[in-house]
């Protein structure tokens, strides 16, 4: 009796040995997928800065040129009678929730189509012109 549990129990041993291998090599190559996960990831976020770079220099570039562009996003177009809080921010180079104050404090005109805010074009150009005039006599 005692060599038949002796058996077993290195059988037993043997197998826990290859579970443990098993499972070691198992997590080796997770450990190697992860780091190239982490590689391809640093990789991209590399690649995103670098286009950001590249816009911003873009950007800079173009705004030192004073004439008016078909591309210029900061001033309203007729095609556009209502825009966006975000297009109106865009346009007065303020931030959204600047946008939204003005709006709540009665300084741009604006109305609700469901639950969206929009702001008609010539009401936003008559306050750029207002804030210009203000600007001038003070």
């Amino acid at each position: 009796m005692p060599d038949n549990s002796t058996d077993r129990i290195r059988r037993l041993l043997k197998t826990a040995r290859k579970s443990v291998e098993t499972t070691s090599s198992i997590l080796d190559r997770i450990e190697e997928e992860i780091g190239v996960l982490k590689k391809e990831r640093y990789k991209e976020r590399i690649q995103r800065n670098q286009a950001a770079q590249a816009i911003c220099q873009d950007k800079k570039a173009g705004q030192k040129t004073n004439a008016p562009d078909s591309k210029d996003k900061t001033t309203p177009t007729n095609k556009t009678p209502l825009l966006t809080v975000k297009e109106a921010a865009v346009i007065l180079r303020l931030h959204k929730i600047s946008v939204y104050r003005l709006i709540s404090k009665g300084g741009l005109p604006s109305c609700r189509i469901g639950k969206a805010i929009r702001i008609p074009a010539k009401a936003l150009t008559e306050h750029i012109q207002a804030a210009h005039a203000g600007e001038g006599g003070g």
